[in-house]
């Protein structure tokens, strides 16, 4: 049966950046198991929004700061 298409193009999506990032930026990146940059990372789970018709809406700076967040939206940790 394996994994539904939607996530098999998203683990796709992110093998593709990840080897284009290390392709154009060899020297950025040393000999080691890595985690995607967050800009990278974002991209990927952004890209098939408009697909699935859904729009992200940006976080009030009071809604920020009542969660205790940047109002970027950048929520991830940097590993």
């Amino acid at each position: 049966m394996g994994h539904p298409s939607f996530m098999m193009s998203d683990s796709f999506t992110n093998q593709v950046l990840e080897e284009t990032e290390l392709c154009t930026h060899p020297d950025k990146h040393p000999v080691e198991v890595s985690f995607l940059p967050k800009n990278l990372d974002k991209a990927v789970a952004e890209a098939p929004l408009g697909k699935l018709n859904v729009k992200l809406t940006e976080l009030t700076e009071k809604q920020a700061q009542y969660l205790g967040v940047s109002h970027d939206g950048s929520f991830q940790p940097d590993h």
